[in-house]
């Protein structure tokens, strides 16, 4: 997909929700470590919780394969344009 236009929506911080070990398998989690010591210093520790969620109803322009038994969508796309719904993304 091209062009394809989304929204930050982070969720409220809770330390649970941030921090708890079931969420940090979830793929908006990104857990980082740091080091590099030495020539201008740097440690890193961190967890961000992230959610993009991109826009309903855009159109855009597709190109690939698409065969998850969904006849709706199964097939070959080579710049046609979708209209990106709930349904779609899903």
């Amino acid at each position: 997909m091209q062009d394809v236009t989304a929204q930050d929506t982070p969720s409220k911080f809770t330390f649970k929700k941030y921090f708890g070990i079931k969420n940090l398998t979830k793929p908006q989690t990104n857990a980082r470590i740091g080091y590099f010591f030495k020539e201008n210093y740097t440690i890193s520790i961190g967890i961000d919780h992230m959610k993009y969620v991109v826009d309903n109803d855009q159109f855009v322009d597709i190109n690939g394969n698409i065969n998850i038994g969904n006849t709706k969508y199964d097939g070959v796309y080579t710049g046609q344009q979708v209209q990106l719904t709930k349904d779609f993304l899903r």
